[in-house]
């Protein structure tokens, strides 16, 4: 079982762990990639915590966790910024977490959970 996998389908969704060192190995292996790559690994993992976030399958604490901490992808993104584009690029991320997350956690979860509109961008 492969660490995406278990955090994708939940298959320990009483181990917050699992993803707290998911996320910590992004960051590791961001810090030693290039932009380009790093780039690429934290907007893997922000795909794979959205689908966690948008599947009604997997049990809904799983699914606020992963909602809780999808934002460190966010940071991440923000932090490799060079240009307009890429700001511009994360602003639809952040828009489309809004919209996912609200439609399938509710108003009151996504309202206590994300950042501000733009927040992340000026991180």
């Amino acid at each position: 079982m492969s660490t995406e996998s278990a955090i994708r389908y939940a298959q320990d969704p009483d181990n917050p762990t699992l993803l707290y060192t998911y996320l910590d190995d992004c960051d590791q292996r961001a810090a030693l990639a290039s932009t380009i790559q790093a780039q690429r690994i934290y907007r893997h993992a922000f795909e794979l915590l959205l689908d966690v976030i948008s599947d009604d399958c997997v049990p809904r604490h799983w699914r606020a966790l992963c909602l809780d901490h999808v934002y460190r992808t966010l940071v991440g993104l923000a932090r490799l910024a060079e240009s307009d584009r890429d700001l511009q690029g994360l602003l639809e991320l952040e828009s489309q977490l809004r919209v996912t997350a609200e439609f399938f956690l509710g108003k009151a979860q996504v309202c206590g959970s994300l950042p501000a509109r733009g927040a992340v961008a000026s991180a």
